[in-house]
């Protein structure tokens, strides 16, 4: 039997390596085929975009379409297991990204996007997300 140690070991890794694997899909999928990233999102998602609160996925979906063209570069990411306490019956991970965003031709913005997922099933879901640009 593992000690917690090691199972506090693995469920980060675990984290590390699912986080890493959609972000790689959620910027992919947001700068080249915008008008589905919100099948990333669960059906009661919620969005705080610069300030601006959005939920549910048909609004989300209307807000992303509604975006100019993007091009996201990550420099930081940090990806965290939820207690099973804090979100009972799921399994959940915390997800902390950095970069710069460029809106069309404009010059890149600095930004940070927080993402809480959880599984359905063996697919990640976005349950809360926060953007700031920061510059």
């Amino acid at each position: 039997m593992a000690s917690k140690q090691e199972s506090r070991k693995l469920l980060a890794e675990q984290a590390s390596q699912s986080g890493e694997e959609f972000i790689q899909l959620y910027y992919d999928t947001f700068d080249k085929r915008r008008h589905v990233v919100s099948k990333l999102y669960s059906d009661a998602s919620s969005l705080v975009w610069n300030g601006h609160h959005i939920k549910g996925s048909d609004k989300l979906n209307e807000f992303f379409v509604s975006l100019p063209t993007t091009v996201h570069n990550i420099y930081s990411m940090d990806c965290q297991p939820v207690s099973e306490r804090a979100v009972p019956g799921s399994t959940t991970i915390a997800v902390f990204v950095g970069g710069t965003v460029e809106y069309e031709d404009n010059k890149p913005k600095i930004f940070s996007q927080n993402f809480v997922l959880t599984a359905e099933g063996k697919v990640w879901k976005v349950v809360s997300d926060c953007f700031r640009i920061t510059t």
